[in-house]
């Protein structure tokens, strides 16, 4: 059963929400990297068949998780990084938030 993109959107803001918390939990690298591959799972599938609008903007998410995926095991341990990380993550999950309450 397919699940509607209000759903997907919910889906895909509890993950950045998810990788906003292990942020700060620096023994938790492999984590990460599971959210990080769950969050691109969820974008290219929320893409097929998105509006012109929304595909921008989630081609524009998946390349900024592959890049943070791919830095991440030289860059995962800089607390300034991923605070920073942590931040955009809580910035993108209340906007996908709010965007699965719109119908």
């Amino acid at each position: 059963m397919k699940e509607t993109t209000e759903t997907q959107l919910a889906t895909l803001s509890a993950h950045f929400s998810k990788l906003e918390q292990f942020c700060g939990r620096p023994k938790e690298g492999q984590t990460i990297g599971e959210i990080f591959r769950k969050l691109q799972e969820s974008i290219a599938s929320l893409g097929k068949g998105s509006p012109s609008g929304r595909r921008e903007l989630l081609e524009d998410l998946q390349v900024r998780v592959s890049t943070w995926l791919e830095v991440w095991p030289r860059l995962g341990k800089d607390i300034d990084f991923r605070n920073a990380v942590a931040r955009e993550a809580r910035i993108w999950s209340k906007k996908l938030a709010e965007a699965a309450k719109r119908p």
